[in-house]
């Protein structure tokens, strides 16, 4: 009888698991799909419109990345008895409504100062923030940590089509209304991504709340005892010069595009595309590859060949645009689209493996500051570095004396080029200080790294046999059919 209620539990358990996983996806269609409309790309002409500045520009880039320290008040908040949901969709509508009240200004007010825009969204990340930290330490608890990779890789590849059709929709009317001479469009993009997002709440609010440990109570000592565990100290200061790496080079990957190489606006778009493709194609494989050999070799993998791709920018140009260039450029965007789901995936994720159950919380809070400050100081000092760099160049010329003289360039590094290289070595550190400690329940780590690379060969092996199928099953029916039609063409003949 105990064996037949417990099953009978068990089963309306994963019954109610099933549909608040169906909600998380539901959740994150609109989530991911409102966070694409306020990004930089729509935000940035709005801004503009309203007599913007590039200050104020590049202030709104500095709100995003400062606004993650307000996930310390989610600490207090959760180490106050307070449920992981209840401040997650709370500080959620608060944030929405607050995007929805800027839209609403923006609509009736076309006057508006762009440090009023500002303002506005400042506070909109501060809240958002706080939900962010309680949705983690939520799924924390809610998702099985046997099929949480998986998960959450198809939950991103999911959200981040359907926001990338809508974007595409939406900046397809937005070129018909500017050709016509209707700047105001772009006012109404706060407010449609408030409804867009409101609505998505209506599908987290359906998702259960799992049984959680409240953290330990946030104080100095607290903070100071987290901060002397080894892991922690060697983590923060992996994953904060990873991404400070990044973000050193960026935002100067369309400047480049442009400028150095010279290619136009709509290739541009038709590359990043590609990009979103390769990660589309990718992400499922990289939450399978975590739940099999671990977060941290999938994280150390992705990072390697996100940070190869900065070598070979500066081959794209030898000075200037040459027969290479095209070819190089695909490489790049493929490698980043393949190793950005990855990266994304498995550095959010590996959060919930450097402290356990009371401490988890500020594992997870320490992880998502560390991110948000290097790529605020990698952009920063990136930007700097530029300056300098400009007056630096570095040639190796191959001449040829005959019937004249002939130059070819072999290597031309110079100006930006130098800030790759420079963002390559600091990523490199970051791989060998991640190799430097062990996170919770991954040992092994070597030996799992080796089989996952082997695995990865296997499985591009396959994906290689199974497209050579395809395509020779397709010439060979065309090549059937071709020689029906000649068969056909004589019977006419001789009739």
């Amino acid at each position: 009888m105990n064996k037949l209620f417990s099953t009978y539990k068990n089963n309306i358990e994963n019954n109610y698991l099933d549909k608040s996983l169906l909600f998380l996806k539901l959740d994150a269609i609109f989530s991911q799909s409102m966070g694409l409309l306020i990004s930089s790309v729509f935000i940035t002409p709005l801004l503009l419109m309203h007599d913007a500045s590039l200050f104020h520009i590049g202030v709104y880039s500095v709100i995003i990345y400062l606004a993650s320290f307000a996930q310390i008040i989610a600490l207090q908040l959760l180490s106050n008895r307070y449920k992981p949901k209840t401040i997650c969709f709370y500080f959620s509508l608060i944030a929405r409504i607050i995007l929805l009240y800027l839209g609403i200004m923006l609509i009736t007010n076309p006057e508006i100062k762009p440090l009023t825009i500002l303002f506005f969204f400042m506070i909109f990340y501060v809240f958002s923030n706080i939900s962010s930290i309680a949705f983690n330490y939520w799924m924390y608890h809610l998702i099985p940590v046997n099929i949480r990779g998986r998960f959450f890789a198809s939950r991103m590849k999911v959200a981040i089509i359907v926001a990338n059709i809508l974007a595409l929709a939406l900046t397809a009317y937005l070129n018909v209304e500017l050709a016509s001479g209707n700047y105001a469009s772009y006012n109404y993009l706060p407010m449609i991504a408030s409804l867009i997002g409101l609505t998505g709440l209506i599908f987290l609010y359906k998702v259960r709340q799992a049984k959680f440990i409240h953290p330990t109570r946030l104080s100095l000592n607290t903070i100071k005892k987290i901060f002397r565990i080894d892991v922690m100290k060697k983590h923060i200061k992996s994953i904060f010069l990873l991404y400070f790496a990044i973000s050193m080079v960026a935002p100067f990957y369309t400047y480049y595009l442009l400028v150095k190489i010279g290619i136009s606006i709509l290739n541009i778009v038709i590359l990043n595309t590609i990009s979103q493709i390769a990660l589309i194609l990718f992400v499922n494989r990289w939450g399978e590859l975590v739940d099999k050999y671990g977060i941290k070799p999938v994280l150390r993998f992705n990072a390697y060949l996100y940070i190869l791709t900065f070598l070979i920018w500066p081959f794209t140009t030898l000075p200037s645009r040459y027969f290479l260039s095209i070819p190089l450029l695909l490489l790049i965007f493929i490698v980043i689209g393949i190793a950005g789901g990855g990266l994304n995936l498995s550095a959010n994720l590996i959060s919930y493996k450097l402290l356990r159950d009371k401490d988890t919380a500020y594992g997870i809070t320490a992880n998502n500051i560390s991110i948000s400050l290097g790529s605020l100081l990698g952009s920063l000092t990136g930007t700097l570095l530029t300056i300098p760099f400009k007056f630096i160049e570095l040639s190796l010329v191959f001449t040829l004396k005959w019937g004249g003289v002939n130059h070819f360039f072999l290597v031309d590094i110079s100006d930006i080029d130098f800030l790759f290289i420079t963002a390559a070595i600091i990523g490199f550190i970051a791989l060998g200080n991640l190799r430097s400690y062990r996170v919770i329940d991954e040992e092994d780590e070597e030996k799992k790294y080796g089989e996952l690379i082997i695995g990865l060969k296997r499985y591009l092996n396959t994906y290689r046999d199974t497209v050579t199928l395809v395509f020779g099953n397709g010439v060979k029916r065309l090549e059937r059919k071709m020689s029906g039609r000649k068969l056909v063409r004589k019977g006419i003949s001789k009739r």
